[in-house]
């Protein structure tokens, strides 16, 4: 019997299906915030998903609490943090409007989660309500695709495998040609997977804010509450500080708290 679903509700098979970078992820974060802050200790970690990214930073001793609302990724986060003893909690909470209270010193948005933000407004409004729960001078790590001129940036798909015991993991996505009326694209993901004698083809089929670097520098400095500190490409390599222009993808932008 194979079970249908959203891959989101199945947070151990995400863990899985992305586990090949976790832990330069995990790695990654920790060395730009240890180089830019006077102390890094704890860490807010926006659309936590499965927790895969934190848990990294937990096991270094990080305090992190993560927002997600997903409720069986929020238990499943939960759970793993009892289970490996971990200083990581999850809650329940939309992050456009992030219900917790502060201060952290770090925050994170990674897997392209801030893309599910498509209103400029929303956008804005999300800024200004992590600003508000991060330290004086605190950092906010936004890891996202940007999209291109039209003649660049028409789309594309990508495959790839994960085995982990008794677990195979095939995972797909293709990502529609942009609208560029509405600066939205559209993005399928799939996770088809088995385990054991058990089968489920897990999927999303969402819509995304298409933004370019430009189009995010200008939302960042209409916010009021953030610099862009810099641009770091998209290979989790610390070093590798890029000057993004209007072709650039995979990058992890750096904001800083005004």
């Amino acid at each position: 019997m194979v079970t249908h679903g959203s891959l989101y509700d199945y947070p151990r098979y995400y863990d899985i299906a992305h586990s090949a970078t976790t832990e330069a992820e995990g790695a990654f974060y920790r060395q730009v915030f240890d180089d830019r802050l006077n102390a890094f200790q704890t860490l807010l970690d926006v659309g936590c998903g499965s927790g895969r990214v934190m848990a990294e930073l937990a096991r270094m001793g990080i305090k992190c609490v993560g927002i997600d609302k997903n409720r069986t990724s929020v238990e499943y986060v939960n759970e793993k943090a009892r289970r490996e003893s971990l200083d990581m909690t999850a809650i329940l909470s939309d992050i456009t409007a992030p219900s917790i209270a502060g201060p952290y010193d770090a925050a994170i948005c990674t897997g392209d989660t801030i893309k599910y933000i498509i209103d400029k407004r929303d956008l804005i409004t999300h800024l200004k309500n992590v600003a508000a729960i991060l330290n004086p001078g605190g950092l906010y790590a936004v890891d996202t695709s940007l999209v291109g001129p039209p003649e660049k940036y028409v789309g594309g798909a990508g495959e790839w495998t994960v085995v982990e015991g008794a677990v195979t993991v095939n995972g797909s996505f293709v990502a529609y040609a942009v609208d560029r009326t509405a600066k939205t694209e559209r993005i399928r993901h799939q996770l088809r997977v088995v385990d054991g004698t058990d089968e489920y083809v897990l999927t999303e089929d969402a819509i995304f804010h298409a933004l370019t670097f430009y189009d995010y520098e200008g939302i960042v400095e209409e916010s009021r509450v953030f610099n862009i500190e810099c641009c770091v490409g998209g290979d989790y390599n610390p070093a590798n500080i890029i000057t993004p222009d209007d072709e650039t993808g995979d990058v992890v932008v750096l904001l800083r708290k005004i």
